[in-house]
């Protein structure tokens, strides 16, 4: 069994990405294009129209949700129906996800208010 290095792992998947940019801008003939052979997307500048922040969100699914909150399923429905819950977010069909940091901001209301803080 072969085993590679994360490096060289990386190097591969870099070239393969700069090959993909490269035929994408040869086909649109697009000298102005984001992509350019010239520089990389990773080390091109942020975009001057105001700031954009990117954070990393985690959709986690109703186990994962009835096991951080505590509660039941049908627990976890009413309170969205009464608004006293976070709404999940549908995904494809009648697949459906909650967002993880709104989850945990609802256990950290309700720890809050337990304590007498809020």
């Amino acid at each position: 069994m072969k085993t590679f290095s994360s490096e060289k792992v990386f190097d591969s998947a870099f070239s393969v990405w700069k090959m993909h940019f490269r035929t994408q801008q040869f086909r649109t003939g697009s000298e102005t294009s984001m992509h350019t052979t010239q520089e990389p997307f990773r080390s091109q500048a942020a975009p001057k129209s105001g700031t954009v922040e990117i954070k990393p969100v985690r959709l986690i699914r109703l186990p994962e949700v009835m096991r951080q909150s505590g509660h039941a399923r049908s627990s976890i429905y009413d309170g969205i129906r009464d608004g006293t819950f976070p709404k999940p977010v549908p995904l494809c069909g009648r697949s459906v996800a909650w967002v993880e940091s709104e989850v945990q901001q609802w256990i950290a209301e309700r720890i809050a208010a337990s304590r007498g803080v809020a």
